[in-house]
């Protein structure tokens, strides 16, 4: 999204809200693939649409192709973009530091930037133009746009890596053979594992071109040209064809799967390539329309042979049955570029890769190819077992009598087969329901685990070039999300240019401060209004002493400490209560400390290490006294007798000691993390990481 460069916003309350509230770019609109930082300047501009178009041709080998709407979208941008570039200049010289609030405009210059929108807010002095804060102001605030104009054209590049309807096409018409080579080395080559995987691509990319010919406009004829031209190898044995270039079966064989399953992008026929060799092929490629029979596709295909006219007279038609077999072998990879006659092949291969390649689910058409490609996806079982769990919810209150009926709002995998066994059977017992909930969890954990390591993975292969030898997993994770979930692969990529655009404009609206002040009025309103939250001038949480106490006190191990342990009237215990409720206050007391100052960056250290000190005695203590509690219970047991030790002279029931074996090792307090505002949080530490890192250039 273009943001005009020029335009003030007034340094109040609400257009601070308002800067907040904007719109950055996102998926669904359109974004510009040009920053126009040569074409803005005096000596470089366009003066009408047909020289913004020659502008923004690319004259090398790769040419995209713009809608209309697009190019209308870009060409009202530019001109908008070259108009304030040249009011801002002369705004520069015409205001050098008279109060607009007071004093009428008095030439045509200062009416024409009072319309326009360019001239200082009303109220605001601008500084003059010598002065160091202002040139610090200007400073900052180019460079926040320049971040924008950056973070846009990003955005604009993900666009046309997807094919969005804004990009069209990709031409490679005025491609040269060194240049079809280093495109087909680049995005395709350094991309896979097997060469088998690019002799089928390129053979099926050939197919699908010359099957779907006719959907395509006349600017599209050179690549049929390349597709009319490629060499195939006849069947003859003697023929020495064959150990440079694939055989007229083999491109046969994909012709005949491009006419029975209907394909017609590059999406669908990767989803057809993964699963045409398997022994259950038929029952993964079954699609939604049904695919053809093999005999009408067989009779299509001779038919179709029979009626191509035979350059070579010599040449043998194809005689009898054909029978579709996969390929079992291919020339070396080599000659793929190297040789001529596989040059039209590797233009078709290099065209379909930029041209076939678009945003859609394929297992909508094959959905049973589903489970076989990818991992399953946690979102998505999440998503359906959500809804799943709405539709039945009539069907749950026959659950309420049942003794391990459960909050209904919550997904349980026992809660579940509890309901599909039916009020008629026994109910599950506890400790079963409970063992299948920890086995489900553990496998969700796994699930989460495999979907992030694919993400992972393929963010760490686009950054790499060459095919290494522990990248395996990432090439995987390449062919499999790259083509087949392209929301998943680029949603950290479009999260993280969100996170850039809003802090450019926030960088934008905070150089507005060196650039102009405030007048005394203003200023005298600012600093009597008391602040709100609604503008995020106050932390989340007032810092008072009781809000640490009672996160402290809230640990499972501390309060069963506190309430279980420590509550009987013995001597021992309540001497044990004394000393936790002293360490709880310690940490309590040093938490709220370093809350207090916690924007004074050299007392936020020292407190820091006091919460550190405090919390290491605390969890010291707590750890102590739970491993003493089950070490003397554990040896009860084995004895078969009470053992009064220093638990105190209170006999504790299986059931509590039960509790304290479920709660499992206790969260230590030293080295929580802390948010911007000096409080705990629970937040985990890839959470953490991944909020608070810094803009990636």
């Amino acid at each position: 999204m273009w943001r005009r460069p020029l335009q003030c916003t007034p340094l109040t309350h609400g257009g601070l809200l308002a800067a907040a509230m904007r719109p950055v770019s996102s998926r669904g609109q359109y974004n510009p693939v040009h920053d126009f930082s040569d074409a803005v300047e005096a000596t470089g501009r366009a003066s009408s649409p047909s020289q913004f178009e020659t502008v923004i041709t690319n004259p090398g080998p790769v040419r995209v192709a713009y809608s209309p709407d697009y190019l209308d979208w870009l060409y009202k941008g530019y001109s908008a973009k070259v108009k304030y570039t040249d009011l801002r200049t002369k705004a520069e010289h015409t205001f050098s530091g008279s109060l607009l609030g007071t004093t009428p405009a008095s030439t045509a210059e200062q009416v024409e930037l009072e319309k326009s929108g360019l001239a200082p807010p009303p109220g605001l002095f601008i500084r003059p133009a010598h002065s160091t804060r202002r040139l610090v102001g200007e400073a900052r605030r180019k460079a926040a746009q320049k971040e924008l104009d950056t973070v846009a054209k990003q955005q604009g590049y993900v666009d046309l890596w997807e094919r969005q309807p804004q990009f069209p096409a990709i031409h490679i018409d005025k491609a040269t053979r060194f240049h079809v080579v280093e495109l087909f080395k680049e995005l395709i080559l350094d991309r896979v594992l097997d060469p088998m995987e690019v002799w089928d691509k390129a053979l099926l990319y050939k197919a699908i071109l010359e099957e779907r010919k006719a959907s395509y406009p006349s600017s599209f004829s050179y690549i049929f040209d390349d597709v009319e031209s490629v060499v195939l190898a006849p069947e003859s044995q003697e023929d020495k064809l064959k150990s440079r270039c694939p055989t007229e079966a083999d491109y046969h064989y994909f012709l005949f799967l491009v006419k029975k399953y209907y394909i017609d992008n590059g999406i669908e026929g990767h989803v057809v390539l993964r699963c045409h060799r398997e022994p259950n092929s038929q029952d993964l490629l079954f699609s939604s329309p049904p695919p053809k029979t093999d005999d009408e596709v067989r009779q299509a295909i001779q038919k179709k042979a029979k009626e191509a006219p035979q350059e070579d007279q010599s040449a043998e038609k194809p005689a009898g049955k054909m029978s579709f077999r996969a390929p079992g072998a291919y020339p070396p990879i080599e000659a793929l570029w190297r040789c001529e006659e596989n040059y039209p092949l590797l233009r078709v291969l290099v065209f379909g890769e930029l041209n076939l390649v678009v945003s859609e689910n394929p297992f909508t058409k094959f959905p049973n190819a589903n489970a076989f490609i990818t991992r399953p996806n946690i979102v998505e079982l999440e998503a359906n077992s959500t809804g799943a769990e709405a539709n039945r919810q009539h069907t749950q209150q026959r659950d309420r009598h049942n003794r391990n009926a459960r909050n209904q709002s919550a997904i349980s995998l026992s809660n579940v087969i509890a309901e599909r066994r039916g009020h008629l059977l026994a109910p599950i017992p506890r400790n079963t329901s409970a063992a299948l909930d920890a086995r489900a969890s553990d496998v969700r954990r796994q699930l989460q685990r495999h979907h992030r390591e694919d993400t992972m993975g393929f963010q760490r292969l686009l950054k790499t070039h060459g095919a290494t030898d522990d990248l395996q997993a990432g090439y995987g994770a390449y062919s499999d999300l790259a083509y087949l979930n392209p929301r998943t692969v680029r949603a950290e990529v479009r999260d993280r240019l969100h996170r850039r655009a809003m802090n450019a404009l926030r960088h934008y609206d905070e150089a507005e401060e060196n650039i102009f002040r405030e007048g005394v009025e203003e200023a005298v309103v600012a600093a009597s209004s008391r602040p709100t939250e609604q503008y995020h001038m106050l932390p989340s949480h007032i810092p008072t002493l009781p809000h640490f106490v009672s996160i402290v006190k809230k640990d499972p191990h501390v309060s069963f400490l506190q309430n279980v342990l420590c509550s009987s009237t013995a001597t021992a215990a309540v001497e044990r209560g004394a000393k936790l409720h002293q360490l709880v206050y310690q940490l309590a007391r040093a938490l709220h400390n370093t809350a207090l100052e916690y924007h004074v960056e050299r007392n936020r250290r020292i407190h820091r290490q006091k919460v550190n000190v405090a919390a290491a005695l605390l969890d010291t203590f707590v750890e102590k006294e739970l491993t003493q509690f089950l070490k003397s219970a554990a040896l009860r047991e084995v004895q078969q007798v009470q053992v009064e030790g220093q638990v105190g002279e209170r006999f504790y029931s299986d059931d509590v000691v039960r509790a304290a074996r479920m709660l499992g090792a206790p969260r230590k307090f030293e080295n929580r993390m802390l948010e911007a505002s000096g409080f705990t949080t629970d937040a985990r530490q890839d959470d953490y990481k991944r909020w608070m890192e810094a803009p990636k250039k």
